[in-house]
């Protein structure tokens, strides 16, 4: 007997999805601040909007950029991070950008958010390769691009640390960023007098009139606010600068041969170099040594204070409160010592269990040390059974059982 046809309907999709329009967001970036670029970037911005707007059902939804960023940290664009998160919200179902090092230079985070991104229906279009995720079976071909990208990147690194050593030899460098009081005019350092009078009241009276880091922040908080936003870090960064009396200690970070690279304080793995009488000074030599040498001898006795104050004591870490559980700490009142509830000291609310004298743990202490002293045998006994039960075998068995039987 012949078998019946079967009989199939096709349910065509809909014509939403069909003639779905793509809503395009485009990515720029350069990786420096210099005119050149800048100006790569803004024809970066022509290109894209006229590109998508000659692009059928597309809709040009935003161009984001970052501009003098680099692209192997992609925690440090804004622009980027932005664009990821429009389209894990919906807003925009394909990006474009030039290429895949402009996109990013790292392997392990391009595949990452690629595949992020196809699993919740956004493609990326690399132009410059002409790849489209939308249409790409296999990533081993973004894989390879990737990584041409990121030996490129490598091998950009490598240049720049090898001329910026050269220089740092020769006792040249073209600093970037200018510590305060300085200004770059015409390509030549220029003290701006104003800020150079706060600066050197800065250091005569940390030196001369015996001021702390501390009661210099207060100070400068209330004679210049105005000028800039004051903290310990600024003030004691400030004290340690030599270029203040004319001098420049190079290579103090370096960029170790690790991607994604960033910089990082060097603690004697590469060579610096100490160069005299380079940058405009504001202070005298001696003075700027007279505050280092006072810094390093505050750090000594901070840090004598700070292992004073930490040392353990018999007891530390021995005391739980058994009202709330917290930690009991030491503390000396009057030249008696004590022992109070972590969570007491905090805030009486928070437990009610007040302080106890020393002299009264021990004595707790020393009545159950004798009480089990004089009652050993229990310990023994206890001692005998805890060794049978961890050596019996039918015991053992029977806990394996039940470790099984747990983990399913």
């Amino acid at each position: 007997m012949a078998q019946a046809q079967k009989q199939v309907r096709i349910i065509e999709p809909l014509e939403r999805f069909v003639n779905r329009i793509n809503l395009v967001g485009c990515y720029a970036r350069v990786s420096s601040d210099s005119e050149d670029q800048l100006n790569s970037y803004n024809n970066q911005v022509d290109f894209y909007e006229s590109f998508v707007n000659s692009l059928e059902n597309s809709k040009l939804v935003k161009i984001y950029t970052d501009e003098g960023i680099t692209g192997t940290r992609m925690d440090k664009r804004d622009g980027f991070l932005q664009m990821i998160e429009d389209c894990r919200k919906g807003l925009i179902n394909t990006i474009i950008t030039k290429s895949i090092s402009r996109f990013a230079r790292n392997i392990t985070e391009t595949l990452s958010v690629v595949r992020e991104l196809k699993s919740i229906g956004v493609s990326v279009y690399f132009m410059t390769e002409k790849i489209n995720t939308a249409k790409m079976g296999s990533e081993m071909m973004l894989a390879v691009y990737d990584a041409c990208a990121e030996i490129e990147s490598k091998a950009i690194s490598n240049a720049q640390k090898w001329a910026f050593r050269t220089r740092a030899k020769e006792g040249r460098y073209n600093q970037p960023k200018l510590p305060y009081g300085y200004q770059r005019i015409d390509g030549e350092l220029k003290v701006i007098e104003e800020e150079a009078k706060i600066v050197e009241d800065i250091f005569n009276k940390y030196v001369n009139k015996d001021f702390s880091v501390t009661k210099l922040v207060d100070y400068l908080n209330k004679h210049y606010f105005k000028k800039k936003k004051w903290s310990q870090s600024t003030v004691s960064s400030m004290l340690k600068n030599e270029r203040y009396c004319g001098d420049m200690l190079l290579q103090k970070k370096y960029s170790p041969d690790v991607f994604p690279y960033k910089l990082v304080t060097n603690k004697g793995e590469l060579a610096q170099y100490y160069v005299y009488d380079v940058f405009p000074k504001i202070i005298d030599r001696e003075l700027f040594e007279k505050a280092n040498e006072k810094l390093v001898n505050n750090k000594l006795k901070f840090n004598k204070n700070q292992t004073d104050g930490n040392r353990e004591y018999l007891l530390t870490s021995k005391i739980k409160c058994e009202h709330c559980g917290g930690t009991f700490k030491r503390r000396v009142l009057r030249n008696k010592e004590y022992w109070s509830c972590s969570n007491h000291v905090t805030s009486a609310k928070k437990c009610e269990v007040k302080m106890i004298g020393t002299d009264e743990i021990d004595d707790a202490f020393l009545k159950i040390f004798y009480k089990l002293k004089g009652n050993i045998h229990v310990l023994e006994a206890y001692k005998k059974h805890i060794v049978n039960f961890t050596t019996n075998d039918d015991d053992r068995c029977e806990l394996d059982l039940v470790n099984r039987e747990l983990k399913k």
